[in-house]
């Protein structure tokens, strides 16, 4: 968000939020975009079985949101929820879709922001279906180590897709 050229966080109020919040509860619609000044959120889902999978973790500096339902206006198969005390700016899916709408310069960092949005989502399906778990913690502790230092090694393994079990064996090798 560097690239503009006055404050858009002006259209973003701030809030503060304990750990283990629910921003949003998959099954209805994500009307909200956050951008994390500190803490952490993660956007998870529900299986048939009822185990939680991690899909994206943010940190400081992030974007998160269940963006296909932010995007579609339609109910998610996802939630949000802080994972650390959490100080975070939102702004509402209207309001951000007239920013895009009437300023050609939010326009463009919105395209951009998609195009990383996508290239985040394809590393992490290429790393699980080609990557073992010990490449993939591996890549973690080399690009991402702020996540092994401040994430518990349940949240660890369930973003690496793994089990605690798996995580562990991993670590100890």
């Amino acid at each position: 968000m560097d690239e503009l050229n006055y404050d858009v966080f002006s259209w973003f109020k701030q809030i503060s939020i304990k750990k283990n919040t629910v921003l949003h509860l998959e099954g209805s619609v994500c009307n909200k975009l956050f951008y994390i000044k500190k803490g952490a959120v993660k956007t998870y889902f529900t299986t048939d079985e009822g185990l939680m999978k991690t899909r994206y973790i943010g940190m400081e500096t992030s974007l998160v949101s269940c963006l296909s339902s932010f995007i579609s206006g339609t109910p998610s198969d996802e939630s949000l929820m802080t994972i650390e005390e959490s100080v975070l700016l939102y702004i509402t899916r209207e309001q951000f879709y007239e920013l895009v709408k009437t300023d050609t310069n939010f326009n463009q960092l919105y395209i951009t922001l998609l195009e990383a949005a996508y290239s985040v989502q394809h590393d992490i399906l290429m790393q699980e279906k080609t990557q073992s778990a010990k490449q993939r913690y591996e890549y973690i502790m080399d690009k991402k180590p702020d996540l092994i230092q401040r994430l518990s090694n349940r949240q660890v393994a369930s973003f690496l897709n793994i089990s605690h079990e798996t995580l562990s064996r991993v670590k100890s090798n």
